[in-house]
């Protein structure tokens, strides 16, 4: 079995309790001298659980506040400096790979689940000099079952669906569903492996081998999309209709989708759009807007695949000389970078597109 490497696993970490990357602020605390720790003893071992105080000049309510969300901060704390040594870390060639990239999508949603497990000690409070003060200890061994059990639960949705994508297919749309089965599966058991990472300082015994899976899912995922032939018409009705489509062949190609223009080929599909301008009269001068309505179409058949609406609220245009200059302006703007996210969510429950 396959070792997942311990600093990449380490460094796809985040915050561990909340949401945005940064430790819950408590409310505010005494300006008066706080007194001494209460000694830890023999109770609350570092290697055993993750301790912290709270101080405030209010009450031990709000200083059990404020322990809890500093238990969180120094979790976050033990792994800073390595998420920040990983932050750039890319294959050799220098060349992120497509696992590296969900499990990086994956880090940014991670938080610890069971911010609950986190407990204060009764024994700890004290009251000195009119300052409170209570400590708060999350079990290691604790926190690392729950997460376990989660890691599991996911793992289960997963495996059964990266099994059946193993399974010869000639549908393509309904392979892309079970694809997409998968990676959501997977992104939910890997926020579990970093967080029982976390908390237990060591790998997950089961990630490596899940990892090795998903990696086999995406070779399979690159080599179906390589297969696809891909025709794109796009109609009359928006100005400069060769650099629309040429803009629209780079952003399919940025998806893994080689397309060229024209219709149907057998063996093919094509992206038929037709854009639409609507017009409008705007604080300096005429504004455009384009919409791309059309469709994606297996060949063989002429089946309709999936209805598609290519817009985007940036696709407009606008300049205080009039129509040809505003028109000119959208065109400019429906680029690559804008046309990617929308293509990518319209085509990507019935196509395995992964953004380059």
């Amino acid at each position: 079995m396959r070792r997942f490497p311990s600093l990449l696993v380490y460094g796809l970490i985040v915050v561990m309790a909340g949401c945005g990357g940064s430790a819950a602020k408590g409310p505010a605390t005494a300006a008066a001298p706080r007194p001494a720790p209460v000694a830890k003893g023999e109770r609350f071992p570092d290697t055993q659980y993750i301790v912290a105080e709270g101080f405030s000049s209010i009450s031990y309510s709000e200083a059990e506040t404020v322990a809890r969300n500093e238990v969180s901060a120094r979790v976050q704390s033990e792994l800073s400096s390595v998420v920040t040594s990983i932050a750039g870390s890319t294959t050799a060639g220098g060349q992120t790979s497509d696992y590296q990239r969900l499990l990086s999508q994956t880090t940014s949603k991670t938080s610890f689940a069971h911010a609950e497990m986190i407990q204060t000690d009764p024994a700890s409070r004290r009251l000195s000099n009119g300052v409170y003060q209570v400590r708060a200890v999350l079990s290691r061994s604790e926190a690392s079952a729950a997460i376990s059990h989660d890691y599991d639960l996911a793992a289960i949705d997963f495996r059964a669906a990266a099994t059946e994508l193993q399974r010869p297919s000639t549908d393509l749309t309904a392979w892309t569903a079970t694809l997409r089965r998968a990676e959501a599966g997977f992104s939910k058991m890997s926020a579990a492996a970093f967080s029982w990472r976390a908390i237990t300082r060591r790998e997950h015994e089961s990630f490596a081998a899940d990892l090795a899976l998903y990696e086999q899912a995406e070779q399979q995922r690159a080599a179906k999309l390589s297969a696809v032939k891909l025709g794109l018409v796009v109609a009359d009705g928006a100005g400069d209709k060769g650099r629309l489509a040429a803009s629209l062949g780079s952003a399919l190609a940025r998806l893994g989708l080689t397309a060229t223009p024209g219709d149907c080929a057998p063996g093919s599909y094509v992206l038929r759009l037709t854009p639409n301008l609507t017009w409008e009269q705007g604080p300096f001068g005429p504004v455009c807007r384009l919409s791309m309505p059309g469709e994606l179409v297996a060949c063989d058949g002429n089946r309709s695949v999936v209805r598609v609406a290519i817009d985007s609220k940036e696709f407009l245009g606008t300049h205080s000389r009039g129509k040809d200059q505003a028109l000119a302006a959208l065109i400019e703007r429906v680029d690559e970078a804008r046309l990617v996210p929308v293509l990518k969510r319209e085509l990507a429950g019935c196509l395995p597109v992964a953004e380059r």
